[in-house]
């Protein structure tokens, strides 16, 4: 169950929608947030972050569990959430066990409000580690999009404008 005294908020988007821009952003304001672990994942074994396979998706989502059990008390801000690895299985076309999404449906819960960062042309970018083209990152995002939705979270859209301005909109809007 989820403590009480405990806020989990995720912020999620396809790649290169600026999610860790924000993230960056909340931390300098003294936020506690939890930065993106397939990016990390992906560094560590030196991997393009789309080429995972069904393991590495294992990995990553142990990842997101451990930090969603890692908080305590306060507000947390998640630079994607345990959901966030359903949708890429589905984008993947992986095995999906549904009765173990359904348990983590019920045991791990964020936050009903969730923050979803939509596509971005203007400031879409590839890097040594994100290597989809922008239609693919659409792609990604309607999938996300959907897979939030039919866990039953209320998503918000948060609007194209500067860093700053996109942080204090999740602030205000938590």
């Amino acid at each position: 169950m989820n403590n009480i005294l405990s806020k989990k908020v995720i912020i999620t988007g396809p790649p290169g929608s600026g999610k860790t821009s924000i993230i960056s952003q909340l931390k300098k304001l003294k936020y506690n947030c939890l930065e993106e672990v397939a990016r990390d994942f992906a560094k560590e074994t030196n991997q393009k972050i789309n080429s995972v396979d069904n393991d590495s998706e294992k990995i990553i989502l142990k990842e997101r569990i451990n930090q969603y059990n890692s908080c305590k008390k306060g507000l947390y801000f998640f630079d994607r959430g345990i959901f966030d690895s359903l949708a890429y299985l589905k984008f993947k076309n992986l095995y999906i066990d549904n009765e173990l999404w359904h348990r983590f449906l019920l045991k791990y819960k964020y936050n009903k409000n969730i923050f979803f960062a939509p596509a971005w042309k203007d400031i879409y970018k590839n890097d040594n580690k994100r290597n989809e083209d922008y239609k693919t990152a659409e792609l990604i995002g309607k999938i996300l999009l959907n897979t939030y939705k039919e866990c039953k979270y209320n998503v918000i859209m948060i609007p194209k404008t500067s860093v700053k301005k996109r942080a204090q909109f999740v602030i205000k809007n938590i």
